[in-house]
């Protein structure tokens, strides 16, 4: 069993300050990586919005060319606000910025 452990002829181990310096390496590393890691991973979540707001915007217009429907009025009860009286086609226009809430008065 000890001669498992023991070294070669010439062969040495790491020292301590080599192992300390991969170690420092690493933690440098890995500083810079997780920040960016989180901004990558919100840029993806607004990106998913934006399709999907894109996906939403033209099922209904499909389906309004489907129907013949000329304006989303069309589709609310007489009961119902009438605030939305057409599609806004550019919701999924640029500029999109983070932090940023789309609010469409439909006016």
């Amino acid at each position: 069993m000890k001669r498992f452990f023991k070294f070669r002829y010439g062969e040495k181990g790491f020292t301590l300050i080599e192992l300390l310096v991969v170690v420092a390496i690493l933690g440098v590393l890995a500083a810079v990586a997780v920040p960016n890691i989180g901004r990558f991973m919100a840029k993806g979540k607004e990106e998913a919005g934006v399709t999907e707001l894109h996906n939403v915007q033209t099922a209904m217009m499909a389906m309004m060319a489907d129907e013949g429907i000329t304006a989303i009025g069309q589709l609310i009860s007489t009961n119902a606000s009438q605030d939305m009286q057409t599609f806004p086609p550019d919701i999924v226009g640029p500029p999109h910025r983070r932090h940023t809430t789309i609010v469409w008065s439909g006016r």
